[in-house]
């Protein structure tokens, strides 16, 4: 039997809720009054000759019985009695037996007909069975409840925190119904594909969750992308070509410029991706990236400019809340908060709500942090207000007072070091957005705890780490086990990242003991990236220099890591010098660094074995090659070992892209493709790889039309369009397409499959066209009125 948790609402909205099911049961015109100015009068129907008619007294209580029934005997008889209504309700989310039905009604005699007129859990859950479209219309009630909450679990990815059901219910518990989320199931509806953008902050993810809630409700399996979507590639093969599945691709441009420079998927991968997940009849896709990380990538990505996805139709752009939404985000935060009543009284006081509400920096997250009791730690009582105001001024501030005067040494050396991890860390088959498999983060711990005992006179305590991750775990960090039970660490919130880039620009010294501590490879290069790669003139020069200085007298007690896992074997030795290189060419913004680092470069790219590179390796040499200046001894030793160089590249281009690359460095170099395909064995090396590419094309060209199909005409005309563009790919690099198999392609396309599809199109998914929202923000007037009712008590 479903049941359902009322404690995911706040006390207004199981008000609300009790209006909305007694309404339709007895078919009522209650209405509900604001705190102070009822009498204590929860809902109400006024007769024409009675104002007190039926008065519903609601009681959101979640102790015992006991304590419900002394606040009625203490407080609530002496107020009915003062308005002798008609009929008096008792309405409470508490289980309740037949006899403290019974006590309730010999209580409030002459006021209640029978026992009947007092609700209890299981009265309320036998309503909302029967009334299915209120049920829907409360979200927060329909996605805990316990068979929809067991649904989303079966259908979530095991292991991910992010889809435990007691966070799953935290963060149902802290939604706030808008208009926003009407919108994006629309889109979502309607496109198969949604993108969802908007300043740090603003709720982007949570939004995204809901929507990924609702669909694993309905019985679609979650598809978790990291940072690579070709880990994706296989949804649309075999058996998993029917099943229904929303993919999730959350931050997928990452966190700021640096990070589209270093995507993992390309953007033909991307956009491919995208184009198949809209052929597709049972596929949805929801990504999410900051506003100006879009524009950016806007920039930057031609491809996404040109394609054919038009994100006019599918981005949802998250802005300004309305008065009345800020007000309600910040009363459920504040509600469902654990911090001390002392506190939220202050807020409630004298209407200081609206310094918060009506503050240029108001963010749903900054509503999060300053409602997190852990984050409160220090703060003395009477000055919580304060501490509010200050971190609404300085929204980058907001985790200074936790981490300069909360977090133990131990602590900010492993907060420092998970930093420096960064983005798009590889360890094992993994590529993790600011998330740490366990052993390397142990171990880049170790080296900062050695770093500081030798150079700074720290004395380390016993089992130092797991000590500090016990404090640290759901204030600073949250903990996720894999499908292959490794535990993964990453920062509980975006903002602790953004806090430190700003706090570590601000700390030379604090950067550099990030910087000295480091185990691998990466961190050295996200250091880079994050504390000297702004910097400008002789300030630049100096510290790259020293940094260069300390990573080469490092030597291999740097780590690679590219090397690592069963998908990315090849020589350790090889991995070093690869990840070195790319590290050095890295840094190279003035001529003086550039000139100390060139034969460092060209150095460690002579000790790579080529026949052995993977694909990380390659991705890193291609940008080497396609940047190093003409003029450079990069350039010339480049061109010294072209045949080898170009050769062993080749195995490893995997999308248009790349093979624009490949082309691009023949037009660098100048090198003759014709030239080079005059060799058999080259023409069976380029044609191996185009064999791949272009069967995947050819599938994407076909799932992509054939739903428009309406007359043989049409089929003959795709199947032309599908053999020229494969002619024209083969063309480029000097080869005849000899494989292709027209049956093969098209023996499942037919006028009735196409039909099919054109029918099917919007029906898998049943999300709500309107929940519970306002439809329109309020005008002013009318959103402060509410907002006001909202805080009284």
């Amino acid at each position: 039997m479903v049941k359902y948790d009322y404690t995911a609402l706040n006390d207004k909205e199981f008000e609300e809720l009790v209006g909305d099911l007694m309404n339709r049961e007895y078919n009522l015109g209650l209405q509900s009054f604001k705190k102070g100015k009822d009498k204590g009068i929860d809902l109400r129907y006024a007769s024409e000759g009675n104002e007190n008619a039926i008065i519903v007294q609601v009681k959101q209580y979640t102790s015992t019985f006991k304590v419900l029934f002394a606040n009625l005997k203490s407080k609530e008889f002496k107020k009915v009695k003062k308005l002798s209504p008609a009929q008096y309700w008792v309405v409470t989310c508490l289980p309740l037996s037949a006899q403290e039905k019974d006590l309730i009604a010999t209580l409030f005699d002459g006021y209640m007909t029978s026992a009947d007129c007092v609700l209890g859990y299981d009265d309320l859950n036998r309503l909302l069975r029967k009334y299915k479209d209120i049920e829907k219309s409360w979200i927060k009630l329909w996605l805990t409840n316990t068979t929809v909450l067991n649904r989303v679990l079966n259908n979530a990815i095991a292991g991910r925190s992010e889809f435990y059901r007691e966070r799953i219910i935290s963060r149902i518990k802290l939604y706030v119904k808008s208009r926003s989320l009407a919108d994006a199931g629309e889109m979502l509806k309607k496109n198969r594909f949604l993108l969802i953008s908007g300043q740090p902050g603003v709720g982007k993810t949570t939004l995204a969750d809901i929507l990924t809630y609702e669909f694993l409700a309905q019985k679609f399996q979650l598809v978790y992308v990291d940072k690579n979507i070709e880990e994706a590639g296989d949804l649309f093969e075999g058996e998993n070509r029917d099943l229904k599945q929303l993919i999730y691709f959350d931050d997928f441009l990452g966190a700021n410029r640096l990070e589209i420079e270093t995507l993992q998927s390309s953007e033909s991968a991307i956009v491919r991706f995208i184009d198949r997940v809209q052929a597709s009849k049972n596929k949805y896709m929801i990504l999410t990236t900051r506003t100006t990380v879009l524009r950016d990538a806007r920039e930057n990505y031609e491809k996404l400019n040109r394609s054919n996805i038009d994100l006019s139709n599918r981005q949802l752009v998250l802005t300004d809340y309305s008065t009345e939404d800020k007000g309600r985000i910040l009363y459920n935060h504040l509600f469902h908060s654990s911090i001390e009543a002392n506190r939220k009284k202050e807020i409630f006081r004298n209407k200081n709500y609206w310094k918060i509400i009506d503050h240029k920096n108001y963010t749903p997250r900054l509503i999060e942090f300053f409602t997190t009791r852990y984050n409160l730690e220090g703060i003395p009582d009477g000055v919580y207000l304060d501490f509010v105001m200050r971190n609404l001024h300085n929204p980058k501030e907001i985790w200074r007072h936790s981490y300069t005067k909360q977090l133990h040494a131990e602590d900010r050396f492993l907060v420092g070091t998970l930093y420096s991890f960064g983005n798009m860390f590889r360890y094992e088959h993994y590529h993790f957005d600011s998330s740490v498999d366990l052993i390397p983060l142990r171990q880049g711990y170790e080296s900062r705890l050695r770093y500081e005992v030798k150079e700074n006179g720290f004395i380390r305590s016993n089992d130092s780490f797991n000590a500090s991750l016990k404090r640290l775990l759901d204030g600073y960090v949250h903990s996720t086990v894999d499908r292959d039970k490794n535990t993964r660490l990453s920062f509980i919130n975006p903002s602790i990242n953004d806090f430190l880039t700003h706090y570590f620009k601000g700390s030379r010294e604090e950067a550099w003991r990030v910087i000295y501590g480091c185990y691998f490879i990466h961190q050295i290069k996200y250091c880079y990236e994050q504390f000297i790669n702004y910097l400008d003139g002789d300030q630049y020069d100096s510290e790259s220099l020293s940094l260069v200085q300390y990573a080469t007298a490092r030597g291999n007690t740097l780590l690679p890591t590219v090397h690592i896992g069963a998908y990315n074997e090849m020589p350790e030795e090889s991995a070093y010098h690869c990840e070195m290189a790319a590290l050095l060419f890295k840094i190279r913004y003035s001529d003086e660094v550039l000139i100390h680092n060139a034969p460092l470069i060209v150095e460690h790219l002579g000790q790579i074995i080529y026949e052995q590179i993977n694909g990380t390796c390659y991705d890193m040499l291609v940008e080497i090659f396609d940047e190093a200046d003409e003029d450079s001894l990069v350039y010339q030793f480049i061109l010294n070992n072209w045949e080898k160089l170009i050769i062993n590249l080749w195995p490893h281009t995997r999308h248009e892209d790349e093979l624009e690359k490949i082309e691009r460095l023949f037009a660098k170099y100048g090198k003759s493709m014709a030239v080079f395909m005059f060799s058999a064995k080259n023409q069976e090396i380029v044609k191996e790889v185009l064999a791949e590419f272009v069967h995947d094309e050819t599938s994407t060209w076909i799932s992509q039309d054939e739903d428009e199909l309406e007359d043989d005409g049409d089929i003959g005309d795709l199947k032309e369009t599908v053999r020229k563009r494969r002619a024209d790919i083969y063309g480029r690099f000097h080869l005849k397409d000899t494989d292709y198999d027209e049956y093969h392609y098209f023996a499942d396309v037919s006028l009735e499959r196409s039909a099919e599809r054109r029918a099917s199109r919007g029906a898998v998914v049943n999300l709500p066209d309107k929940v519970k929202d306002q439809a329109k923000p309020a005008a002013d007037e009318e959103a402060k009125r509410i907002v006001d009712e909202l805080f009284v008590t």
